[in-house]
């Protein structure tokens, strides 16, 4: 029965936790139709998983703000989100950055590129083989496994939740056919945006903290070579 940011109104809204970007989303787009958290909707830390959906099967909450990842896992555990309200101010929203000093930057620029370099050669294997990096996930950091073991099923709902995140994680994904690539005009787009649910005072050169001057030197590998060791790769 909720299906405009009108129908929050007297609400409560679960997000992970009140450091978590889901909080500024929801009080940034809550505000575009005159509603102040705490006044007239409230928001509660319910986490995330299991203890997200005990909320609101629990009838805690109304409703989320959380992330797409999530909203397959809650579909999959018997909540089908009924209804999805996006922001279009946050449209180039960052979700993901690696941040180095301005000495770093100046004297270690082969360890970022080097470490940025394996973040996208990482990207193509799970693009290209997402069975094999959920298992070779769960090989390394076993805790994060299943609790009822790693089985066809449990690998097939793993599957449903990366799937969404493909299409903001692939090479292409701001039109620039770069991984890693985030184009200046975007930045400047999602900084007005920051300014605009009062998250930045003021906007500022984007330069004084942001660069893609590395892009081109980290998209220098041979993809072709990770796409075949991905399809090759057999967990052991």
């Amino acid at each position: 029965g909720l299906n405009t940011l009108q129908d929050l109104k007297g609400k409560t809204i679960g997000v992970s936790s009140f450091a978590s970007g889901g909080t500024y989303y929801a009080k940034g787009l809550l505000g575009t139709v005159g509603f102040e958290s705490g006044r007239d909707y409230n928001l509660v830390e319910v986490g995330v998983g299991a203890r997200a959906a005990s909320a609101l099967q629990s009838k805690q909450i109304d409703a989320f703000s959380l992330w797409d990842e999530q909203y397959v896992y809650l579909a999959q555990n018997g909540i089908p989100i009924a209804k999805v309200i996006t922001d279009p101010r946050a449209r180039y929203q960052i979700a993901q950055s690696v941040l180095a000093k301005n000495d770093d930057f100046a004297k270690r620029k082969d360890v970022l590129i080097g470490l940025a370099r394996g973040i996208a050669k990482a990207q193509l294997f799970q693009e290209t083989n997402p069975e094999a990096a959920i298992r070779i996930h769960w090989k390394v950091y076993p805790q994060t496994a299943p609790r009822a073991g790693i089985t066809d099923a449990a690998i097939k709902k793993e599957l449903e939740i990366l799937a969404v995140r493909r299409p903001i994680l692939a090479r292409n994904a701001v039109g620039t056919n770069r991984w890693g690539d985030v184009p200046r005009d975007q930045m400047e787009d999602f900084q007005r945006y920051l300014v605009a649910t009062d998250l930045l005072p003021k906007e500022i050169d984007v330069t004084r903290y942001y660069t893609n001057d590395l892009i081109a030197e980290i998209n220098k590998f041979d993809a072709s070579a990770v796409a075949k060791q991905a399809r090759e790769y057999k967990v052991q």
